[in-house]
């Protein structure tokens, strides 16, 4: 049990001549001595003429096997004067004298003595938290863990370059039997964490992404199949994997290169929520490089068990999950941190898209979500890890979940049918159920909204997970995709217009957002949400000049100042100037309050941001309050009621589960499709009939027309006539193939466009100027549909 020991002690950095509270003579503490649940000090009385002799064993000392073992200059500096002093190999026909023979056999011993020292290190968790300390360590908390990670990183460099690899095998299963496979879910002392923050930035972590990438070897060794213990790593060994590092564990010799790595995530993940919350604030304030670093070789060690050959028994697959498994927990967890990171890194870090190469997601979606809506047990699926899914993953897993739903509603429109058939001669009435597998709108060009409102507020919502089907009034084209995709241009064209007031247009931007002075229903809105759910549903492309803040917003999260400087790039500086503005005087300068003036029809509304605003002013105390404040009046206060309706409108389409895999961003991209559009994709990504091909003199005058000469104004009208939209979905071309077949037929006819199929039929024209005219004349004429 702790017990109390009376002093007077002295306090670091106080002298026994300095004065003290106490009238008692201080005492100096010469030697510590630790002994299980026991402790000793050894103290003698401190004055001004004592020359005590204190043994501090966290001071290095060669000659003393009782100081703390730790990785630090010193250290390194001992095994390198060893290293030096070991002679070079002698010549086959050169012999040794017995004096030579004993120098030899005392530097070899000087060798193992320093390399025993650096192994005893790495094998305590607490002479791991002992090493690279930074100055500030005495103030290790739940904020600071004390640990200079740049020396830390630094040594431990210097420390592998140096050591055979017998002796950097030896070190790591010391680091292994002693720290990571003896790891505890808590610890004494919230130091003893610092190891493990050591161990972060250490390169032993590193784990290439291949198991069959062969093991660098010098030219010197003689023996290629493992490395040399005669020789230390060498340079090719140590740059072989350019930004990666070196694969230490690899180079050992060791048959697992992500042996460290794989120990250090079961190390953190076990850890209790006490020390686990320190760990996470600890990574939520190292370098960037270093967060990133662990996070690379993550992403490594999961792609390198997904190359490995099949698990041929069931330990083998079992093993090779829990290594994933335990990487993905870990990824987890940075990827929470790196949500509240200031700076955050890339999410596109986290992304591993070998995942859809190496595993049936399709299959293990489905499972999932079974799994999810029975409730039963609960089984690995890498689908509990979004984050790793790049965006095409993500949509291909949002179209299979509308594909499923829409295929429930197929069986049950089948169903509907059987029970009517059975059910009405039984009861001598009609039994009425929706039977028809599809949701069919027809509308009237010139009444498009009206009609688009009107289907939308009479429809069941059962009815909306249907697969659509529009149909123009009066037009013979059938509804395959094409008809689809102009509906939603030109109904949200219309919807979106600030013509009906409903959202307000920023000029700097050009973007919309909701108009806080409105006259329409929320019933509007919500029509408006279900449609952009629609969209999405059915996979179109929609022109949305929404700011990214709406998607966020859509998928729970919080729009930031960033978002505001999106949307309304002038205030947005200014709200940052304020922010920037590091003098005393900011009501004198700003003039400001918590307070707004809006215009509203040429009449100016006057809106607190909090109560009695008008008469508080923005002082350098509160700015930071005020910009919050006035985000949060442009994004929920001034719009909650209409958002809210479209919010809820647009959830009842898009409710799945795929859709919170996504960023705000990947939501955004996926739903407006992408304006960056590399032409020349669109080329390599064409497929020809007939006697066309691509060095076909028409087609050469085809595409020296379209990507030389057109404008990119035509560019988009020709990618609008040609698919109905005038943008490109978010994989690129890659997944928007066309295709160009003949028509045998004179210079007068025009081209046409299939959207449908995104075919393209283009006649045999006799010169280049006749087709730059007639793509010319089809490109302006992309409304209305005909069966050609």
């Amino acid at each position: 049990r702790p017990t109390l020991v009376k002093g007077p002690w002295l306090t670091r950095g106080t002298s026994s001549n300095q004065s003290t509270n106490s009238p008692d003579v201080p005492l100096e503490v010469a030697r510590l001595y630790a002994g299980g649940d026991h402790a000793y000090a050894l103290t003698r009385k401190s004055t001004i003429k004592s020359q005590i002799i204190v043994e501090d064993f966290r001071v290095w000392d060669p000659m003393s096997s009782r100081s703390i073992a730790t990785v630090c200059p010193q250290a390194l500096d001992h095994l390198r004067e060893a290293l030096t002093a070991l002679p070079l190999p002698a010549p086959m026909y050169r012999t040794s004298s017995t004096c030579s023979e004993s120098s030899d056999s005392m530097n070899s011993q000087h060798v193992t003595s320093a390399s025993l020292r650096l192994e005893t290190a790495f094998s305590s968790l607490g002479c791991l938290a002992a090493t690279c300390l930074a100055e500030n360590h005495f103030s290790t908390g739940r904020d600071q863990h004390g640990v200079d990670l740049d020396a830390a990183r630094d040594l431990q460099q210097q420390l592998f370059r140096q050591l055979q690899p017998n002796n950097l095998r030896r070190l790591i299963e010391k680091l292994m039997d002693g720290v990571l496979n003896v790891a505890r879910p808590n610890y004494p002392s919230i130091e003893c964490l610092r190891g493990l923050m050591v161990l972060a930035v250490s390169d032993l972590l590193n784990t290439p992404r291949a198991p069959d990438r062969p093991i660098p070897h010098d030219s010197s060794r003689s023996d290629t199949s493992a490395p040399n213990d005669k020789h230390s790593l060498s340079a090719s060994d140590w740059n072989e994997s350019g930004e990666a590092g070196p694969f230490l564990v690899k180079l050992a010799g060791l048959p697992n290169p992500g042996a460290v790595l794989h120990g250090f995530t079961l190390a953190i993940n076990q850890l209790e929520p006490a020390p686990s919350k320190i760990i996470d604030r600890w990574f939520a304030r190292v370098q960037p490089r270093y967060f990133k670093k662990l996070v690379t070789n993550l992403n490594n060690h999961i792609v390198y068990i997904l190359n490995m050959q099949p698990a041929t028994a069931d330990y083998e697959r079992r093993s090779k999950e829990e290594g994933v498994r335990s990487s993905l927990e870990l990824m987890k967890r940075l990827y929470r941190i790196n949500e509240s990171r200031q700076p955050p890194i890339s999410y596109v870090s986290f992304y591993i898209p070998v995942v859809r190469e190496k595993v049936n997601i399709d299959s293990s979606f489905v499972s999932w979500l079974r799994e999810r809506e029975s409730g039963g047990m609960h089984f690995f699926s890498f689908c509990d890890y979004p984050f790793i899914f790049d965006a095409p993953t993500k949509a291909r897993l949002l179209s299979l979940e509308a594909t499923l739903s829409m295929q429930n509603a197929v069986n049950q429109a089948e169903r509907n049918t059987l029970i009517q058939s059975v059910m009405s001669p039984l009861l001598g009435y009609p039994v009425f159920t929706s039977t028809s597998p599809f949701f069919h709108v027809t509308v009237r060009r010139d009444f498009l909204i009206q009609d688009t409102l009107t289907y939308l507020t009479v429809a069941n919502p059962s009815e909306l997970r249907k697969v659509l089907r529009v149909q123009f009034a009066g037009e013979e084209a059938v509804d395959e995709g094409g008809v689809m995709k102009e509906f939603f241009l030109l109904v949200m064209r219309d919807l979106l217009s600030p013509i009906y007031g409903m959202f307000r247009c920023y000029p700097e931007s050009r973007m919309l957002w909701f108009n806080e002075f409105t006259m329409e229903s929320d019933n509007v809105f919500l029509l408006i949400g279900i449609l952009c759910g629609l969209a999405i549903y059915n996979s179109i492309i929609v022109d949305l000049a929404f700011p990214l803040a709406m998607f966020r917003k859509l998928l729970g999260d919080k729009p930031v100042l960033d978002d505001l400087m999106e949307l309304d790039p002038v205030v947005g500086r200014s709200l940052q100037q304020l922010l920037d503005y590091e003098g005393q005087d900011v009501a004198e300068t700003f003039c400001l309050t918590f307070s707004l003036d809006i215009d509203c029809f040429g009449e100016t509304r006057h809106i607190e941001l909090v109560e009695n605003g008008s008469n508080i002013e923005v002082t350098h105390e509160n700015k930071s309050l005020y910009v919050e404040k006035y985000v949060d009046y442009v994004f929920n206060k001034s719009c909650e009621a209409p958002y809210r309706a479209f919010e809820r409108g647009f959830h009842q389409v898009c409710a799945g589960h795929a859709l919170k895999f996504f960023r705000p961003m990947e939501l955004q991209s996926l739903v407006v499709g992408s304006e960056v559009v590399n032409w020349n994709e669109l080329r390599q990504n064409t497929s020809y009939q007939g006697v066309y091909w691509d060095h076909h003199p028409v087609i050469e005058w085809f595409w020296e027309v379209l990507l030389v000469e057109f404008s990119v104004e035509d560019k988009k009208k020709f990618l609008r006539f040609l698919t109905g939209c005038d943008r490109v979905p978010l994989f690129g071309f890659t997944s928007l193939r066309i295709t160009i077949q003949p028509m045998n037929c004179g210079d007068e006819y025009l081209p046409v466009a299939h959207t449908c199929a995104n075919l393209l039929d283009l006649p045999l024209y006799s010169s280049k100027d006749v087709l730059r005219q007639k793509l010319s004349i089809a490109i302006q004429h992309t409304e209305g549909f005909g069966l050609v």
